[in-house]
């Protein structure tokens, strides 16, 4: 039994559509969206924890940890300092203050 295709000419490259498709990243790429959620992240994570008080330098802190990957955030933070980093987070990222 022989095969046969239904491409042109007999070859697959004849019935490819390329498109080039300009300012958007798909996502999930490694270095365009992964990385750069990352950073982005870890920035907004430390930026709470200098405006809160827990350091200028939180990246270097005994107080908090913290740790990214794309847009998941988790830090650990201690147990003294819990409270008003949550209401800082809360009160730059709350459209309704009164919650």
């Amino acid at each position: 039994m022989s095969q046969t295709t239904h491409w042109k000419n007999n070859r697959i490259e004849n019935d490819w559509v390329y498109f080039e498709i300009e300012g958007t990243t798909f996502s999930g790429h490694a270095t365009r969206t992964t990385l750069g959620n990352t950073l982005r992240s870890l920035c907004y994570a430390w930026y709470y924890q200098m405006i809160c008080g827990i350091s200028q330098t939180p990246w270097d802190s005994d107080l908090v940890f913290t740790m990214a990957a794309g847009d998941d955030v988790v830090m650990f933070v201690h147990p003294d300092w819990v409270r008003a980093l949550r209401n800082t987070v809360r009160a730059h990222t709350t459209e309704n203050t009164n919650e």
